[in-house]
């Protein structure tokens, strides 16, 4: 088994704004945070979560990818967000 989901969670780069990404899968009835990024520059981007929070057993798991936007003049003026669910699948 591998310790870590190779994603892409991006900024694109000509983004008026920074990212922070927080990822969430749902095991046992319980969300477990395995991202939750510091600020991320436009045209950069997280490729690799760590799994080592997770129960690796095979199946399906809903999975949330929540990103919030931050003004890139005031990193504590949040702008907007958005949340994706998805499914992370453990063979």
């Amino acid at each position: 088994g591998s310790d870590h989901i190779n994603i892409t969670l991006g900024n694109p780069k000509l983004n008026q704004a920074y990212f922070k990404y927080k990822v969430q899968v749902k095991q046992k009835n319980k969300n477990v945070t395995i991202e939750n990024s510091n600020f991320i520059k436009p045209g950069n981007a997280i490729t690799k979560i760590s799994t080592k929070k997770l129960t690796m057993s095979p199946g399906k798991y809903p999975m949330k990818i929540i990103v919030r936007a931050f003004s890139l003049k005031n990193k504590n003026a949040p702008l907007n967000g958005s949340v994706v669910d998805a499914t992370l699948v453990i063979q």
